[in-house]
């Protein structure tokens, strides 16, 4: 079975930082990256499951 893709987008580094962490502890194969420019390119490259996105970014 192949591992869940998640992709965290979010401006504040410590939050992404913890999120991957505790996600990756937890079987899923996390990327994360500070901005909407990353986030775009990481959806062609990574091809994640879900996106968690910082609404106030």
């Amino acid at each position: 079975m192949t591992k869940q893709k998640l992709l965290i987008v979010d401006d504040e580094a410590p939050l992404r930082e913890m999120l991957s962490e505790y996600l990756l502890a937890h079987g899923f194969d996390v990327r994360s990256v500070p901005d909407g420019a990353g986030m775009l390119t990481e959806l062609d490259r990574f091809g994640p499951d879900l996106v968690i996105l910082d609404v106030n970014l």
